[in-house]
């Protein structure tokens, strides 16, 4: 779709910056998504409590990718410029949109996970049917106004609409609501943001690249973990006790 409104230097620069946003990202989803589904599956005959895990699942993921998702579009400049100097300044944006877009792909993958281990694969097929021509036509318009940019934008829009619908379809027989919903995706995303931000600001001041992606990633971490610890107790213990136990298995 780019391709027809853009030359083709946009359109590498777009598949540049959208491999390297969605590789991390679409990466951790995955890894979770293959961990959560043959719980949620043996679950099936207590279909509460598999409710309840997916829920669970749902927010821990969502800590988790929108934190590496902002770090990520905070990371774009200083990392592009330390391994490529200026050959791709022009998808510097373009990391930091997508990085942004594709997180709200990422966490709707918890409710995929629930809908197959429920067998429920037509939710998914009329989600599928309904969002398509959606997305192409977000896409088009995306492509026309403003190219390479513009597309990012489409598809930021895009998975910030469908991803949080499609996890209100798969959980509101949970009793899950939309408002409970939108606070799985929303206030992991400000809380992240917020200590991006901050961690940014200061690594901003510091002039080497490599100086400034350290301390960017250190500050940010620190930052978030208190914030997810003061707002967000229950699942800043769940991402503790996951971590405690990859740290484990090696030992």
């Amino acid at each position: 779709m780019l391709g027809l409104f853009a030359s083709r230097e946009d359109v590498g620069l777009y598949f540049f910056a959208f491999r390297l946003s969605a590789q991390p990202l679409l990466a951790l989803a995955n890894n979770f998504r293959s961990v959560l589904y043959p719980i949620l599956a043996q679950l099936r005959s207590q279909p509460r409590e598999q409710y309840q895990r997916a829920i669970r699942a749902s927010q821990t993921l969502a800590a988790m990718i929108f934190f590496v998702a902002c770090l990520q579009a905070a990371l774009a400049a200083p990392l592009l410029h330390l391994l490529f100097h200026d050959r791709w300044n022009g998808s510097i944006c373009l990391v930091q949109i997508l990085s942004l877009a594709l997180s709200f792909d990422a966490v709707p993958w918890v409710a995929g996970a629930l809908l197959d281990a429920r067998r429920e694969f037509w939710k998914t097929l009329i989600c599928a049917l309904v969002a398509f021509p959606w997305f192409f036509i977000l896409v088009g318009l995306g492509a026309w106004l403003g190219r390479a940019r513009g597309v990012a934008v489409a598809v930021g829009l895009y998975y910030a609409v469908f991803g949080p619908c499609y996890s209100f379809v798969a959980m509101r027989g949970g009793g899950a609501n939309l408002l409970s919903i939108l606070h799985i995706y929303g206030a992991p995303l400000i809380l992240a943001c917020s200590a991006v931000t901050a961690a940014y600001s200061v690594a901003y001041l510091l002039h080497e690249n490599v100086v400034q992606a350290v301390s960017l990633v250190a500050m940010a971490t620190a930052f978030y973990a208190g914030l997810l610890r003061v707002c967000m107790p229950q699942t800043f213990s769940a991402i503790v006790a996951q971590a405690n136990s990859v740290i484990s298995r090696p030992r």
